[in-house]
């Protein structure tokens, strides 16, 4: 007996994979040629782009770099490539937003790309599979949002956003100092293993929410008046060296969290989850609900040890 397989059925475990799995598989392998040049983009009305997309500048082996500059002369954007590679790579101003990027259905075997970008303020920024440093006066001290995905690295460097979200999935990581006093909001989306490091110890925030969820891991030092936190998927909250006055947690599948806590602590575990909190407040106000295994360990404060 014959049988006939279609295309349908061969294709069946890819569309399983969904259709970021199929580009990874098809994608073109495009080999650097030609000596490394040297491009510069400018439009005159800069002031008005407020938003930076940096995306699918997939390099073999590394990662292409992107280098955020602040200036009050210079108002342009370099790319550096090797001849071919740079013209793949596209500059496109379009409303409020920059958007530099290679192709979706390829990858870039050469020896660097570099982007670099000078005198922008943004108040919203999105990077994917780059390397990316944001230094200090490129991003808005009002709101901002920073968007790391697809396997970035990124260092944002003296933060003074009064209302900050921060947003890693895909296996990135991201090194985040703020040196703003206070800050009203500070909001972090983390999935997908990825991991985030905020180093805020000079500041006091209002309201901090994290969102962490799929092996992500977030550590954190700084002053808070509310932390609500939720983690699910064995995700993590290092923050031994994080003082809230009040927590609100919700923890789920092997979750851990450790934070510092002055007044109120209100807590929901499941599925082997674990929560340590420090404080120095004998009647510290706690109401707890654990399931699964989970556990609430009151740690000796750092300061202590």
């Amino acid at each position: 007996m014959k049988h006939k397989f279609g295309l349908g059925l061969l294709l069946a475990p890819l569309l399983l994979t969904g259709c970021q799995g199929i580009l990874d598989i098809f994608r073109e392998t495009i080999v650097g040629t030609g000596e490394i040049v040297t491009v510069e983009h400018e439009d005159r009305d800069y002031e008005k782009y407020t938003t930076l997309n940096v995306k699918d500048l997939r390099v073999l082996s590394s990662r292409a770099s992107l280098k955020v500059y602040s200036s009050t002369e210079e108002h342009k954007i370099i790319v550096k490539a090797q001849e071919n590679i740079e013209k793949k790579i596209n500059v496109n101003y379009s409303g409020s937003t920059i958007t530099v990027a290679g192709n979706e259905s390829e990858e870039y075997k050469t020896e660097s790309i570099e982007i670099e970008v000078y005198g922008y303020t943004f108040s919203k920024v999105f990077v994917s599979t780059v390397r990316a440093w944001l230094y200090e006066g490129t991003i808005s001290e009002t709101k901002a949002f920073l968007d790391f995905s697809t396997n970035s690295y990124a260092e944002a460097y003296n933060l003074k956003t009064n209302d900050l979200e921060l947003r890693s999935s895909g296996s990135s990581t991201a090194y985040i100092p703020i040196t703003a006093p206070t800050m009203t909001s500070l909001k972090c989306s983390i999935s997908g293993g990825s991991s985030l490091i905020v180093k805020a110890k000079d500041t006091s925030i209002d309201n901090t929410k994290l969102n962490i969820s799929g092996g992500s891991s977030v550590a954190m030092n700084g002053n808070t008046t509310t932390l609500d936190a939720n983690l699910s998927g064995g995700s993590q909250f290092v923050g031994e060296n994080f003082v809230a006055d009040n927590i609100e947690a919700t923890l789920s599948g092997g979750s851990r969290l450790s934070s510092q806590v002055n007044n109120k602590l209100v807590a929901e575990l499941s599925g082997g989850s674990a929560l340590t909190y420090y404080t120095s407040n004998v009647d510290l106000d706690i109401t707890k609900s654990l399931s699964g295994g989970s556990i609430i360990i009151k740690g000796k404060l750092p300061e202590d040890n």
